[in-house]
């Protein structure tokens, strides 16, 4: 990989949950799908504004080429639509599968292998003791960071090879393919590089370095039958923060690709 000058964020939070990973890269992807010009506006916004619209109703009248075009990208965006939130279903399934998840690749191009853009995230261990719904308040505090964080890195906004409409790809790194996933969800990669000139920006997201014990979530069920699940837990804060070797496991291909958006001007009127 050619490497990039690496983007960290020091999160407030001790504690990672399953939950909590979930919505960390799905919030670095909303990013870059917006940062990026893949769609007019931040994800939140897009999506209610595409819900929220209906296909013109065809009927025996001549047909205008206004309508034509309005048909054509409510079309498209919903099918946007469609394959990012079914996107990150599959991301949470592949985390719930498999906690020891820590590498994501993010990649802006046509296919994979002749990628434009490359964005490599590691994150910090998951605490698969700790409950998504005890750690919901300092995960709002971490999201606005990491956001405040990407929109002000001189890093990500140096330099920008995609301007125009493309494919969005996502790759996870797990040791264990979710059994409840249809197998053409995914693709298993055996040894997959990203492109020798294709830029890689890295994220790195560091859990606190408070070892403080936190009692929260004892009175919830815990995993305690996995042995590798209790190795996930078993991590110090201070190795979760340094730990920069490979992590072991395969490449994960999900096989819901985004296609980028052109303007949509009419959508948006």
């Amino acid at each position: 990989m050619t490497k990039m000058p690496l983007v960290e964020v020091e999160l407030d939070s001790s504690v990672v949950t399953k939950a909590c990973a979930v919505q960390l890269v799905r919030s670095i992807i909303e990013f870059l799908l917006y940062d990026r010009l893949q769609i007019p506006l931040p994800y939140g916004a897009f999506r209610e504004l595409v819900k929220s619209r209906t296909l013109p109703i065809e009927d025996d009248l001549p047909v205008r080429g206004a309508d034509i075009k309005l048909r054509k990208e409510i079309e498209q965006a919903k099918q946007t639509v469609t394959n990012v939130d079914l996107l990150f279903e599959i991301i949470a399934a592949c985390v719930e599968q498999d906690p020891c998840l820590r590498e994501v690749l993010i990649l802006l191009g046509s296919t994979i292998y002749t990628a434009k853009e490359t964005f490599h995230v590691r994150l910090p261990v998951i605490d698969v003791n700790h409950h998504g719904i005890n750690h919901r308040q300092d995960l709002k505090k971490d999201l606005m960071k990491l956001n405040r964080a990407l929109f002000t890195s001189d890093e990500f906004n140096s330099i920008r090879p995609v301007q125009l409409p493309t494919n969005v790809h996502v790759l996870v790194k797990t040791s264990n393919i979710p059994p409840t996933v249809e197998e053409d969800i995914f693709t298993l990669l055996d040894d997959y590089e990203v492109p020798p000139k294709c830029p890689v920006f890295n994220v790195q997201l560091n859990s606190s370095m408070d070892a403080t014990r936190l009692n929260c979530c004892n009175r919830l069920e815990v995993f305690q039958d996995n042995a590798s699940l209790e190795t996930v837990s078993a991590f110090s804060d201070t190795e979760a923060t340094t730990k920069t070797a490979e992590t072991p496991g395969s490449w994960l291909q999900l096989n819901i690709i985004t296609r980028g958006l052109n303007r949509c001007s009419s959508l948006m009127q």
